[in-house]
């Protein structure tokens, strides 16, 4: 069969294929109608007409198969421009039509008589050109992506450059503009002056946004330096109003970070000097309260000279003078259990009580006063250093609410509420009992929880073992008799104790007392 020519028009493949009516001569009529005259004629015409009709058949035939063959190979070829890879695109014309032509070949193959023959060259001849058309655009159309694939690409790069380096703005705007305008480059032969010209202004806003984030990322002043930049317009020209306010409020949040940081870094500087200035006074503060085993009691040249702010060396003065008399005197064992269980309520104190401290500074201010003593200062630092560095975790707690709840008790008998001093002292020794069989437990490897549970043999806060430190009355009669009369002697009948009226007769026993209300109770009515 002679090779299809193409003939290209602007119709679609699924069209049915145009052609002339078919003469007499395509159908071989002429010969026919010559051997007719020799031999007669009605073996000729019934010849003519099967010859017409064969031609007929094959005619409409071809124009149907060829119909067929556009739609199916139009299908074919959407799909192909869909999934063919874009970095062949520009071989996807000349490799779609070279698969068309063996088909369209075969498939005129079948055709016999001279009229089918002439329908399907002239019917082919039409598909073939209809698809080169085709198969073109579908190319243009693959290497204009192709050609803004490789556009993204490059604006990325550039995009990455001025981030790392802003001031490389001007030189990598050239280049885009440049590029993607170049009349021998690949995005001028593949893309109109219409999507250039989008694809210009869209790069260049995308490139100087990116610069301006560089800017921010210097570090430093950078981000103040692209809010003033910014608020000045120097980034106008290429900015668009609604990547500006973006960028303003990113710069705005690069300024408050950078001024964070100078803070923290600030707080940290504030802080290592606070950090050395304490351990220096930790340290001085050690060999005040022990020279003998710390070396010397530190001197006023030795204070005056560590360049501890005022009111550090102020405290360290205070504590060598009360700790000198205190040696001079020897009360450095004096017990002071009032001052030192207001003082160890609040640190164990919860969070949201208003008298909680969470520091040392009026148990400081305590010992220069001389109203707790030295053991009783160390006693007091180390429940508080527990607490702070969180080494004893949630048992620490634990037992303070426990001590807690045996302070509230106490204050419901009778004796102690008339008795605060005694009350005092008993949970002095409480206390101090309490944290001296924890460490007792800890230095026994032992879980100093035991004596936190009640079915633990180790458990502190039985009735039993508390009833040694709560003197009720017939115990404060038996230990101490004479201290109880005594204070019969100094009451009258009408006296009033922390809330509570004294009606005659032992003033250890309940029944002596009786709790009033009102103005008459005083200021601190301790009682329930």
């Amino acid at each position: 069969m002679p090779t299809i020519r193409p003939y290209i028009q602007d119709e679609s493949a699924l069209a049915g294929i145009p052609g002339r009516r078919a003469s007499g001569d395509d159908f071989g009529g002429s010969g026919l109608q010559l051997l007719g005259h020799a031999i007669g004629d009605e073996p000729v015409k019934a010849a003519i007409a099967f010859e017409e009709a064969k031609s007929r058949e094959e005619v409409t035939d071809a124009q149907t198969k060829l119909a067929e063959f556009g739609a199916r190979k139009t299908l074919e070829m959407d799909e192909l421009a869909r999934t063919t890879d874009l970095e062949r695109a520009k071989e996807f014309s000349s490799s779609f039509n070279d698969r068309l032509q063996p088909e369209l070949q075969k498939l005129g193959d079948s055709y016999e008589t001279r009229a089918g023959q002439q329908a399907f060259q002239r019917g082919a001849g039409e598909v073939s050109g209809y698809f080169l058309k085709q198969a073109g655009l579908a190319q243009a159309h693959m290497m204009g992506m192709k050609a803004k694939q490789n556009w993204l690409s490059f604006e990325n790069a550039s995009r990455n450059a001025v981030l790392g380096n802003p001031l490389d703005y001007e030189r990598q705007k050239r280049l885009m503009v440049e590029t993607l305008n170049d009349p021998n480059g690949l995005y001028f032969g593949h893309l109109t002056s219409e999507e250039r010209a989008v694809m210009t202004r869209t790069a260049v806003e995308n490139l100087a946004e990116s610069a301006v984030r560089g800017v921010i990322r210097l570090g430093g002043e950078g981000a103040v330096l692209a809010k003033k930049q910014l608020v000045d317009g120097t980034w106008d020209p290429d900015l668009n109003a609604e990547a500006k306010e973006r960028m303003l409020d990113l710069a705005e949040v690069g300024v408050d970070r950078e001024h964070t940081k100078q803070e923290r870094e600030r707080l940290m500087a504030d802080r290592l000097v606070k950090d050395r200035n304490d351990a220096i006074e930790a340290d001085f503060t050690r060999r005040i309260l022990d020279p003998r085993s710390q070396g010397a009691m530190p001197t006023d040249e030795e204070i005056a000279k560590s360049d501890l702010p005022g009111p550090q060396q102020r405290v360290l003065d205070g504590f060598k003078m009360q700790r000198l008399r205190e040696l001079a005197s020897l009360e450095e064992d004096k017990k002071h259990p009032q001052e030192v269980k207001r003082l160890l309520t609040q640190l164990i104190a919860d969070g949201d009580d208003p008298e909680k401290q969470y520091n040392l500074d009026k148990v400081k201010a305590s010992f220069i006063k001389g109203t707790v003593s030295t053991a009783e200062y160390l006693f007091l630092e180390e429940r508080f250093n527990r607490l702070k560095d969180g080494s004893a975790n949630t048992f620490e707690r634990d037992l303070n609410s426990l001590i807690g709840r045996v302070d509230r008790q106490i204050g419901t008998s009778v004796y102690f509420a008339v008795n605060p001093a005694a009350a005092a002292d008993a949970m002095a020794r409480i206390q101090a009992d309490a944290y001296a069989t924890a460490e007792r437990l800890r230095k026994k490897n032992e879980d100093p929880r035991q004596m936190l549970d009640p079915k633990s043999s180790e458990f502190f806060f039985s009735q039993e073992n508390l009833s040694i430190y709560m003197k009720v009355p017939a115990q404060a009669l038996a230990e101490g008799a004479a201290a109880v009369t005594a204070e019969a002697e100094k009451l009258s009948i009408g006296t009033i104790r922390n809330g509570y009226k004294y009606l005659g007769g032992d003033p250890a026993k309940k029944e002596s007392w009786a709790k009033i209300q009102g103005e008459a109770a005083g200021k601190t009515p301790n009682l329930p």
